[in-house]
């Protein structure tokens, strides 16, 4: 059946130029995969202590990326109070973290790359330039037979239609990065304007079919006066970048089959294929960064796209089969799928981590068309904590869950707050397999 060992947890990273920060759990033992958040929230910070300019990274490691793309980040920032709203993105495929991104595409203050990993309970991280503050990162680490393969690597987009990846396996999940119109295999590169884009795709179990896919896509009117975030999430695409000037799509990603020999298939689509949806053509600077793994016999991936709960207390989100071990959650303030509003419902966003004895979330607040503009980011150690689009250090949680508990078959968020109609979530859950009960006829039949 094999054995997923998970851990999550939260490091200050060492500021000094070139410092190295040792990213472990106690007797975890080697990792076999890291996955890195962070937003502006310091050592210092209280917990779910709102920081002012909305920030926000995302990452993965596997390896010290001094060969294959072992690890990749990408982050973005909305500046809080500008005159005109200033921006930035910054992404790398040699590190795990950018860290205090600055806005206008000016730079990172530090990038944070793995340079040993594993090492014993975790790995040790090496950053560049010297931080001005001692930013917090959370990790999550994952090992065990459980995980069978892995792979990461980088899929150059040239045209609308089908083309194919290979990882060497069939992957039971893949995890998707991208930024518009950027080259997602670059080194340590900054740019204007807040451009994000996560997504994930889940396999049928023993089929070459998708069981689910999602994503969230994020930017903005950068240098207007007012600011405009922009979101999408999507229930059929893990990749849909916005175009920051209408509700369309910049162009769109989905996965179609994952083969038994590997491959899997992708389909883009761009303004060629449906111009009222896209308003862009694929070019050769269209990349997207991917990590996919595999699970044994007895873990299986679940991906799910709901709507969260109107009221407080215990919401129970099923996961038939299963018994949860591992989770991935976002948590959006958009009411409906594949739509690019500029609006409220844009300018907020979570993404959170959780396993059975540890949750954190990190969440982006910016304020939709005011001059100036509030914008903050926070990380909580809670399974969610989502404050509004407000952005202001005063601004309360929206959306504030504990994990209950994971349970054979459900796991269970318990809200003490939320909207009056449900906002979109996605949820990757990697869990056990359930062994059904069997009862024992022997005795009916006069035996023992």
């Amino acid at each position: 059946m094999g054995t997923l060992n998970t851990a999550i947890f939260t490091d200050p990273v060492n500021t000094t130029d070139t410092g190295t920060t040792t990213f472990e759990e106690a007797a975890f033992g080697n990792p076999l995969l890291a996955i890195t958040m962070a937003t502006g929230h310091a050592g210092g910070d209280a917990d779910k202590a709102l920081i002012n300019d909305a920030t926000f990274t995302f990452g993965w490691a596997e390896g010290t990326g001094t060969g294959a793309l072992d690890q990749t980040t990408i982050g973005c920032v909305m500046e809080h109070s500008p005159v005109n709203q200033d921006s930035g993105h910054a992404f790398s495929g040699q590190d795990c973290l950018a860290l205090g991104i600055l806005a206008s595409g000016r730079g990172v203050e530090g990038w944070s790359r793995a340079t040993t990993f594993p090492d014993t309970n975790g790995y040790i991280g090496t950053t560049t330039n010297t931080l001005g503050d001692d930013f917090n990162a959370v990790t999550s680490l994952l090992s065990g037979s459980a995980i069978s393969s892995r792979a990461a690597g980088v899929k150059q987009l040239t045209a609308s239609g089908t083309t194919t990846f290979n990882p060497g396996f069939q992957a039971d999940v893949i995890l998707f990065l991208g930024s518009n119109a950027k080259n997602m295999s670059a080194a340590r590169a900054t740019s204007t304007g807040c451009r994000f884009a996560v997504g994930v795709a889940v396999r049928d179990a023993g089929a070459t079919t998708i069981q689910g896919q999602g994503s969230l896509s994020v930017s903005d009117n950068w240098n207007d006066a007012a600011g405009a975030p922009k979101a999408t999430v999507s229930n059929t695409q893990v990749q849909r970048p916005n175009n920051s000037s209408d509700t369309k799509a910049r162009w769109g990603l989905a996965v179609n089959s994952i083969a038994a020999g590997g491959d899997v298939t992708i389909e883009v689509f761009d303004s060629s294929d449906d111009a009222a949806q896209y308003s862009a053509t694929i070019g050769t600077s269209n990349h997207i960064a991917w990590y996919a793994f595999k699970l044994a016999d007895g873990h299986t991936p679940l991906l799910i796209n709901q709507e969260s709960p109107t009221g407080d207390g215990v919401d129970t989100i099923t996961t038939s089969g299963i018994t949860p071990e591992w989770v991935l959650m976002i948590q959006t303030f958009l009411d409906t799928y594949d739509n690019n509003p500029d609006s409220a419902q844009a300018g907020a966003w979570s993404v959170s981590m959780m396993d059975a004895s540890t949750q954190r979330c990190c969440s982006f607040q910016a304020e939709n068309n005011a001059d100036p503009m509030n914008t903050s980011s926070t990380l909580a150690n809670q399974a969610l904590y989502t404050p509004s689009d407000a952005g202001s250090v005063a601004d309360s949680a929206h959306f504030a869950a504990t994990l209950d508990s994971f349970n054979s078959g459900n796991l269970k968020l318990d809200y003490t707050s939320e909207l009056a109609d449900g906002r979109k979530q996605i949820f990757l859950v990697i869990g056990a397999d359930v062994v059904a009960s069997t009862t024992s006829t022997l005795g009916t039949l006069g035996v023992g």
